[in-house]
């Protein structure tokens, strides 16, 4: 995974405080997850399946959100 991509999906899944809820989230130090983000070092290949995880789990919790606020109407 390129170090653009693993930003650009950790910041939309967290926020402007990505790295660190991201950290948290993989159990893993915050000085890791930056230094992936630099490119400083590789990402290994289970945090691009664990991205891809937490991005579903976050996608259902969205989508379940606008469904109740849709019944609401």
């Amino acid at each position: 995974m390129k170090s653009r991509t693993f930003s650009r999906a950790g910041e939309a899944l967290f926020g402007p405080l990505w790295q660190t809820r991201f950290a948290h989230a993989l159990g893993v130090n915050d000085r890791t997850i930056r230094r992936w983000a630099t490119g400083e070092i590789t990402i290994p290949t289970r945090v691009r399946t664990e991205l891809v995880l937490l991005a579903e789990r976050r996608r259902q919790a969205v989508d379940d959100a606008i469904r109740m606020l849709r019944m609401e109407e």
